[in-house]
């Protein structure tokens, strides 16, 4: 309550309504990533994938990534975003998203 005594309804809905989304997308990475293992895998079926392929896949399946939420996830693990023609390390970048998942 950011050190308030009393808030309106609005704003407890509105807190309220965060957790729940952030406990929904906990509970989603928990399943994806640390109950079924590298979700990434798939997109190896024909071989390494691309930069660019990688890209393409994670901004469009789904709700799809931002710019930002994509650039985030190379930020927030340390490993540099790869160029469209780099093959990307999914058993790298499945550890260093799992590793953050389990801090």
């Amino acid at each position: 309550m950011e050190g308030k005594a009393s808030i309106s309804k609005d704003e407890f809905l509105k807190i309220m309504e965060m957790r729940c989304i952030v406990k929904q997308v906990y509970d989603q990475c928990d399943f994806f990533f640390l109950t079924k293992g590298n979700p990434f895998t798939s997109l190896n079926d024909d071989g390494p994938i691309d930069g660019k392929g990688f890209r393409k896949v994670l901004r469009n399946l789904g709700d799809g990534l931002s710019e930002k939420e994509y650039a985030d996830i190379w930020t927030m693990t340390g490993i540099a975003e790869p160029s469209d023609t780099d093959t990307v390390d999914t058993d790298s970048l499945y550890k260093a998203l799992d590793d953050r998942l389990r801090a």
